[in-house]
């Protein structure tokens, strides 16, 4: 969790800016909270360590996948994915793979670039 810990930490920030400003008493802010930051595992991402279109809930979950990678040596290094941009080259040897959409004969680059750009 802590390498993503800044995504989830501006959302409560911003949602409690937001309820300041529209004077929503603070008994409410809570479950408003709560549902801010749900929405946001659900925002998809592109991670460049293992090239794919994620929701940050299973980017999270990556986290896991990569430090069990690293343990049994499948990765010679631990590398959890984080959301970038793509950026071409040789895909990295990470050892694992998230639930998500990989790469194929579609327009997943187009989609990744596009994707990459909605991001914070």
């Amino acid at each position: 969790m802590e390498p993503h810990r800044g995504i989830f930490d501006r959302t409560v920030f911003d949602t409690c800016n937001t309820l300041r400003e529209q004077e929503v008493p603070e008994k409410e802010w809570l479950g408003k909270v709560v549902a801010a930051v749900e929405d946001t595992f659900d925002t998809r991402v592109y991670t460049h360590t293992t090239r794919q279109i994620v929701t940050l809930q299973e980017l999270v979950h990556g986290s896991v996948l990569a430090l069990r990678a690293y343990l049994k040596g499948d990765a010679s290094r631990f590398m959890p994915p984080m959301p970038g941009k793509p950026n071409g080259g040789r895909p990295v040897q990470a050892g694992y793979k998230l639930f998500g959409r990989s790469p194929g004969p579609t327009d997943f680059w187009s989609d990744a670039h596009r994707v990459a750009d909605t991001c914070r």
